[in-house]
Formats: structure tokens, C-alpha cells, sequence
């Protein structure tokens, strides 16, 4: 089915391959003055050169039509390449997004069909304990957060849906359900006293029928599983496979007639087997997906998603676009109508048939897209411009001949040449308010932001200057907010600089809603704001940037969803006209930088003791930078031990003694040295001390915290490994810790650069586990070897019971994934013995030694080869 878009390209296409048609069209347009040229080739019958001159111009004019022509074919072949290329490549984007989706959910219920508590349960699920059903829920909750999953079913591999239980009168249902996406809509309508009757007859009717048919295709897997895969001896690597459902299901008990079609309330089942702890088939784990979770991630053309051994398809959801290859989706095959359309296999691996993601572009994307419309503005362009060329030589060869003949043509040329005088006239004008406008342009660029409209540096500049001289003049003092957003950075690394700059409008339309029309409001760069408040007193400048924190606290809608992102304010009150613009913005950003001191989410004035504040880091910045050239830091080492007390590794802690400041905390000096750019040889130097010493301890791990900044490098490893060989270090004997915010955005360099890591010898550990984006995907994706409880975690055993739920849940889930788990922080002997009881083996912590010397190292361990006993150095 073609549109009227085909059919004028059709005859584009045709024209641009004849040029013959071009040649007829110039024929017309010259048609209607027939009777000038017949004046004009009789006045220069007589000459024979004019009659050449002719025949040569009509030779160039169909030589230049011919090479247009070829050249506008190849250029349309190209755009139509480019179109179908991109076409092509949209589609493969589309088919890894949707793949990794469904993935995603293999990989979290295979996850949950690992837990040795899903592996052990029984019949009826009595023998879970809520540690279990705990750690079970978390692991849900981090699927459906990713994906739109409704309902997580774990299925007994006899599951009879047509067994009626006697005591109950309901259908057999699964073992656990997690269905909290559910929305009862018949439940709802009832207790709303909406439902009466025969209607409220029939929603009690149809409601079971949804769960007994979504059981009954559970157990149509279940079937097919015993047929296949018995026992877990037939998976390589124990992987599982995607089991789907030849038809949709309801997610919802409703009232309403659900069709194939219906995407907003239908869904697939998607299944992996689990395993008993003798190997043999004890059930499924199975998700229910709706429909709009799968063409929630399909762009807005015509897609569909095919599954070929069952006849399923499922298309976007777009009102009112009628398509126009629906028989071509139901076969799965490419339509030969359209200019591009095509059908790319999805890497889902599921064992019970293909699925595909069928893609097509109507002609009119292409025809009346730019590549193809330059093309066609190209072949008007050069072919009027032939034309152009043809008559002005003719016209040549008329002025010439009219110049023989000059007291019969002194009034035609006079009208030529005012004819030609007024267009440059016109011409003039135009280019006169084209100028005026590209300078009317110019200026706003000049002093506004390109992204949001806001006014920029220099604007804000002269605004400055303004409010200083109404000062200067007897008016009252003003305000100066310097406003920067907190969470800026997390958003913008982990969705992106398109999602950052979305972020970016949203944030400066809210805060010029706050405005008044005096006030200036612009953009400094990045994610810091400005605001010049006039006529301002300390108390509004309080109030004002009140406001501001409280509206930046609110959650923001942006195209993926709604984030929390929040502000800091820096304030500084202006009375003296004699301050410099500079100073202004310099005594606002160091109130913002106490706002930000403070815990971030407030606002802070600006105080005089602030600029001694940042002079003191100034100095300690030069003197870190003069401590380290000198190799005036030292290393410190505190012991970690395991469940039997004795001495497993020590972990390097960085120390300075100042000569004038005495002993300055890394907490103070390691900021410093991040802000700087001094933290990556900092960080060398910590390497460097600890591979050196570390020797003399071969027989424990050292472990040595490396920055984001060092595993960013890209010559990290191979600088490494120049220390390595300077040293004659043992990479195994090391091991390496890094925070989580490494591993935030699943940067590809970053983790080749772990997995380099890995395979010289080191191993990996992550460390403050829980306090910043712990994903299980993390965990998955990238070489850990061991997780680090945070000791804020440890700090509240014994008085919080989340915080004793939340390390239990950490251990069993580094359990199932192999991982070793350490806990920093120990204190007491309380929380030592509710690590013990919650698997924790390893800890660290003053309980059982501070940091201490290398040399006190030697005499804990001195040439032992075995683990030496704890009590040799407890308190």
C-alpha cells in the first residue's frame, strides 16, 4: 500500500533518470515567447557566426543537462544507501535494546533460581525464612526497578492448575507470587460500589479465569521442560533458557476483552528452570512482562516484535499511523515495497523459538527527508541555472546584434538596464536586513546561553555593574545567589549529556519561575546558576534562597523518568558600591562552597572567616604538593583477620605529619589533593611505598585503595606495571580496592581496565559497599573478587536491626555470587559475634589493632608463614 508521497517520488525517480524530460521542460518554459526568439533568430538569419554561436550554446546546454543528470542519479543513490544504512542500523539498535532487556530479566531469575533458599524450598514455601524472602524480594524489586515486569511467579514442577484446593475452593497457585504491579481494577470498581448485579456477577465470574489460564501456561512450560531438560546435566555453564507463551495473557483481573493487539494490558511469560540440590527439576522462576515494557524501547516507526514459532507479534503503540506491511510482519519477511525493511534475529536465547524485531520505513520517510529533497533542490538549482545560462546567451547574441541596429533598440535597452538597476536595488535591501539581522543574532549569542536562553557570563557581568551603581547612587544594597546542583554529575554520567542538558532547561525554567522581572538570572556554566536580587535585605535573601532549595529538592520529570537532584545556595549581601563584580561572584562561591561543606540541600551566607578558610587550603595544597616531591608521607598498615582471630592481610592507609600543623587526617588532605589534580600521583606514591614494603610480608594480602581518577587513566596498567617491575612486586600478594562510583555508567574502558587488573594477578575488591549505587549488575558484569561492608553499617549493629538485615542480606548475596565479604569498622565484640552469626569471617577494625607502622608489622608477623593469632596484638 503506497501513499501519494510514492507516487510523486515515482515520478521524480523517473525524471531524474531522463534527461530527455528535463530538455522538454526547458522547451516549455521558453514555449510562451516563441514569438521573441522567431523576432530574434530572423534578425540573425543574416550572419552565419551567429547561427554557430547558437548551435554551441544549445551543445553546452545539453552537455551541462546530461552531466546534472548523472550526477543528481548518483547522489540519489547514495542518500538512498545513507537511508537504508541508517535504517538498518536504527533497527540493529533497537533489536540490542529490546535483547538486552529481556536478558536483563533472564539474568535477575536466574539469579533468583540460584539462591540455595529458592533451590531448597518445598511444596508449599514454609521452610523460607525471611532472611530469605528477604534477600528473594530484593532481588525482584532490582528487576522490575530495570524492567517493567508485573508479576514474578516460583512454580512447583507439579503444578496442576485444574487441582481445586479443598479447604480454600481456589486453584493451585505457585509457591511465592510477587505481584505488586498488579492493579485489580474489578477489586477496585466493587469497593467504589461502582459494580451491581449481573455485572458484579460476571467480574466475579471472570476474574479467576485470568489466573487459572496464566497457570495453565505455566504448566504448559513445566511440561515441555521435563520433555527437555529433566535435570541441570543438559546446560553447558548451567545457563537457562526463555520459554514463551503462544498467545498473550492479561495482566490485570479486569472486565475487559483483552485482543492481541491490546499492548497496554496484555503480556508474555518469560521462564528459567531451578534445580533441587540433587540436580533434579524442581520448578520455574517465571516473570510476566507487559507488553509496553518491550515496545516502551522501540522507537516511534514501524516495528514490530515477532516470535516465530508462535505467531506472536506485538506492534508500537502509536494512535491513528496506519501501516502499511502488516501481511509482511505476520510472515517475518522483509517487504519488497518498501525502500528499507528488514528483519534483525534478537539474541534472547530462547530454547522454545526465534524472536525477531521486524522493522520498515514507509517511502515517504526517505522521499521527504532532507538527503532526498537536497537531491531534488540540486537537479531544480543547476537545471534553472542551465536554462539561466541559455537565455542570457541568447540574450548576448540579441544585444550584439541589437547593438548594429542601435537606433531601433535604444528603448528596449533602457528598459533593460532600469530592470536591472531596480533588482540590484532589491538585492541591496534584502542583503541590508539580512546583515541587520545576523547582528540582532549575533548580540543575543553574545550575551546569552545557547542552551537554556538564560543570560550568560558577560551579561551577568554588566547586570553586576548596573546594581553597583544604583548602589553607588544612594539605592539599596543587593544579593548575590550562586547556585549549584547537587546531584548533577550522578544523572548526567549515568543517563547521558542529552539527559544532562534536558536536565539543565528544566532546572533554570524552575528557578526563573522564582524570579522577579528585576532580577537577572544566568547561567555560569555546567550546573552552576546565578541570581543578581535587587533591593534585597539579608532576611529576603534568606527567604529567596530558601525557596530555591525547596523547589530544587522536588522530584524533576525529564524523558526518563523523574530524579532527585537538589542544590546548594551561596549567598553574599552587597552594600558597598565599591566592590569589584569579581568579588562578588568570588564571596558567593565560597558561601556556596560551605553550603556544599555543610551536607549539600541548604544554603550558606558568606562570612569573612570563609576567604582565611580557603587560604588555609591553598597552603596545605602547596605543602601536600611539596610533601609528596620530598617523600615526607608515610604509609600506615591495619591488620585484617579472619573467624579463627589470626592475621589474613593488612590494608595501607595513607598518613602526613605536617612540621607546623602536626598530624593532618586524610579526610582533610585527600579532597585537597582530588580538587587539585595531585590524588593519581598520590596515588602512585601509596603503590609504589606499599609494593616496597609489602615484601617483607609475603605470606598476607596487602590491600591498597587505588581512585576513579587512576582507574580512568589510560595508561593506568601500564604504568603499573613499570611499578611492578621496579619493585619486583607479586601482584598476587595485593589486592586493590575501589568505591563503586568506578563502576557507575558501565564504561567499557573501565572495566577492560579491571579485567587488566585481573589478569596480571591482582584482585579486586569493592569497597564502602552499600553506600553509594550498589546494583547487582555491577557485581555481574565486572571482576570483583570481594565486597567491603561499609563500617556505617557495622557502627549501628546492635542497635538497629535494618542495619543487622542488611548486612545478612550483603553475605548471602556475595555467597551466591562466590564473593569474599569483609566488614571494616569493628569496634566491639557485639558486633563482632553478629558478623560471625551473619557469615561475615573477615573483619577490620580497632577491635583487633589501629594503624600502625610497618616495623610494628614486622614484629606482628615477622617470618611466619602461617597466619598469625590475633591475640598477639588485641587491644
Amino acid at each position: 500500500m503506497r501513499g501519494d508521497g510514492n507516487a510523486v517520488a515515482s515520478v521524480r525517480l523517473r525524471s531524474a533518470a531522463n534527461p530527455g524530460g528535463i530538455w522538454r521542460a526547458l522547451g516549455g518554459v521558453l514555449g510562451p515567447h516563441r514569438g521573441w526568439r522567431q523576432a530574434t533568430l530572423e534578425g540573425m538569419r543574416g550572419s552565419t557566426v551567429t547561427k554557430l554561436a547558437l548551435a554551441a550554446i544549445v551543445t553546452v546546454a545539453v552537455a551541462l543537462l546530461v552531466v546534472v543528470q548523472i550526477k543528481a542519479r548518483a547522489d540519489w543513490g547514495a542518500a538512498l544507501a545513507d537511508y537504508r544504512h541508517e535504517s538498518s542500523e536504527e533497527s540493529r539498535r533497537a533489536a540490542d535494546e529490546i535483547a538486552g532487556r529481556l536478558r536483563h530479566i533472564h539474568q535477575g531469575l536466574r539469579t533468583i533460581g540460584l539462591l540455595p533458599s529458592v533451590r531448597n524450598i518445598d511444596r508449599h514455601a514454609e521452610n523460607i525464612d525471611a532472611d530469605a524472602r528477604q534477600s528473594i524480594q530484593q532481588l525482584y524489586n532490582n528487576l522490575k526497578f530495570n524492567v517493567d515486569v508485573s508479576e514474578v511467579y516460583i512454580v512447583s514442577a507439579d503444578i496442576n492448575p485444574e487441582r481445586i484446593d479443598p479447604t480454600t475452593g481456589a486453584p493451585q497457585a505457585p509457591i511465592l507470587m510477587f505481584d505488586e504491579l498488579i492493579v485489580n481494577a474489578a477489586a477496585r470498581a466493587r469497593a467504589a460500589g461502582e459494580l451491581a448485579g449481573e455485572e458484579e456477577e460476571a467480574a466475579e465470574e471472570d476474574e479467576p479465569e485470568v489466573e487459572i489460564y496464566e497457570y495453565r501456561a505455566l504448566r504448559e512450560q513445566m511440561t515441555w521442560l521435563r520433555a527437555h531438560y529433566p535435570t541441570d546435566a543438559n546446560f553447558a555453564n548451567l545457563e537457562r533458557p526463555m520459554l514463551s507463551t503462544p498467545e498473550h495473557i492479561t495482566c490485570d483481573n479486569t472486565l475487559y476483552i483483552h485482543t492481541h493487539l491490546d499492548a497496554d494490558r496484555s503480556g508474555i511469560i518469560l521462564s528459567v528452570p531451578f534445580y533441587g540440590l540433587d540436580g533434579a527439576l524442581k520448578g520455574t522462576i517465571s516473570a510476566i512482562v507487559r507488553t509496553g515494557a518491550l515496545t516502551g524501547y522501540l522507537p516511534e516507526r514501524d516495528f514490530a516484535l515477532l516470535n516465530t514459532a508462535h505467531n506472536y507479534r506485538v506492534l508500537p503503540s502509536t494512535p491513528g499511523v496506519e501501516r502499511a506491511s502488516v501481511e509482511y510482519i505476520d510472515r517475518g519477511a522483509p517487504n519488497p515495497d518498501l525502500l528499507y525493511s528488514g528483519v534483525v534475529p534478537l539474541d534472547v536465547g530462547d530454547a522454545q523459538g526465534r524472536w525477531l524485531l521486524w522493522s520498515g520505513r514507509p517511502d515517504a520517510a526517505f522521499l521527504g527527508g532532507d538527503a532526498a529533497g537536497s537531491v531534488r533542490a540540486f537537479e531544480r538549482v543547476a537545471c534553472a541555472l542551465i536554462v539561466v545560462f541559455a537565455a542570457l546567451s541568447v540574450l548576448g547574441l540579441f544585444m550584439m546584434r541589437s547593438h548594429l541596429r542601435l537606433q531601433r533598440s535604444n528603448r528596449d535597452q533602457l528598459q533593460e538596464i532600469v530592470q536591472a538597476r531596480t533588482a540590484q536595488i532589491e538585492q541591496l535591501q534584502r542583503a541590508q536586513t539580512e546583515i541587520a539581522a545576523s547582528e540582532a543574532r549575533a548580540k543575543h549569542l553574545a550575551y546569552h546561553d545557547a542552551l537554556t536562553g538564560l543570560p550568560n557570563r558577560a551579561l551577568l557581568w554588566d547586570r553586576l555593574a548596573h546594581a553597583l551603581e544604583v548602589t553607588r547612587r544612594g539605592g539599596q544594597g543587593f544579593a548575590v545567589h550562586c547556585i549549584d546542583l547537587d546531584q548533577f554529575k550522578g544523572v548526567n554520567d549515568t543517563f547521558g549529556h542529552q539527559i544532562g542538558d534536558e536536565l539543565i532547561r528544566t532546572a533554570s525554567a524552575k528557578l526563573a519561575k522564582l524570579c522577579r522581572k528585576a532580577d537577572t538570572l544566568a547561567r555560569l556554566g555546567g550546573d552552576e546558576f546565578a541570581v543578581v536580587q535587587l533591593n534585597s535585605t539579608p532576611a529576603s535573601a534568606a527567604a529567596f534562597a530558601d525557596r530555591i532549595v525547596a523547589i530544587m529538592a522536588e522530584p524533576i520529570d525529564l524523558s526518563v523518568g523523574q530524579v532527585h537532584v537538589g542544590c546548594s545556595v551561596g549567598v553574599t549581601m552587597i552594600e558597598d558600591a565599591a566592590t569589584d563584580p569579581l568579588e562578588t561572584l568570588r564571596q558567593a562561591d565560597l558561601a556556596l562552597y560551605r553550603a556544599k561543606g555543610n551536607g549539600r540541600g541548604q544554603y550558606a551566607f558568606f562570612e569573612s572567616e570563609m576567604d582565611a578558610a580557603v587560604r588555609t587550603r591553598r597552603e596545605l595544597q602547596t605543602d601536600l604538593k611539596i610533601a609528596l616531591a620530598k617523600g615526607e608521607l608515610e604509609l600506615a598498615y591495619q591488620p585484617q583477620v579472619n573467624g579463627e582471630g589470626a592475621i589474613v592481610g593488612v590494608e595501607a592507609l595513607l598518613r602526613w605529619t605536617h612540621k607546623q600543623r602536626g598530624v593532618v587526617p586524610p579526610g582533610l588532605f585527600v579532597p585537597i589533593a582530588e580538587e587539585s589534580g595531585l590524588i593519581v600521583e598520590l596515588g602512585f606514591f601509596v603503590l609504589r611505598r606499599a609494593f616496597e614494603q609489602g615484601a617483607r610480608w609475603p605470606h598476607i594480602k596487602i590491600a591498597v585503595n587505588v581512585s576513579a581518577h587512576q582507574i580512568r587513566m589510560k595508561d593506568f596498567v601500564t604504568r603499573l606495571a613499570v611499578l611492578i617491575r621496579e619493585t619486583g612486586a607479586i601482584p598476587a600478594n595485593f589486592e586493590l580496592e575501589i568505591t563503586e562510583g568506578v563502576l557507575l555508567g558501565d564504561d567499557p574502558c573501565t572495566h577492560a581496565t579491571l579485567q587488566a587488573l585481573r589478569d596480571v594477578g591482582f584482585s579486586l575488591a569493592l569497597d564502602d559497599f552499600g553506600t553509594g549505587y550498589s546494583s547487582l549488575s555491577y557485581l555481574q558484569r565486572y571482576p570483583v573478587d570481594k565486597i567491603k561492608i561499609d563500617r556505617s553499617f557495622v557502627a549501628n549493629l546492635g542497635a538497629d536491626a535494618e542495619a543487622e538485615a542488611v548486612i545478612s542480606a550483603i553475605v548471602k548475596l556475595a555467597g551466591a555470587l562466590n564473593l569474599r565479604v569483609i566488614a571494616e569498622g569493628v569496634e566491639t565484640m557485639e558486633q563482632r559475634t553478629v558478623l560471625s552469626g551473619a557469615g561475615c569471617s573477615e573483619v577490620q577494625g580497632y577491635l583487633y589493632g589501629r594503624p600502625m607502622t610497618a616495623e610494628a608489622i614486622d614484629k606482628l608477623v615477622g617470618d611466619h608463614r602461617a597466619p598469625v593469632a590475633v591475640a598477639a596484638f588485641a587491644r
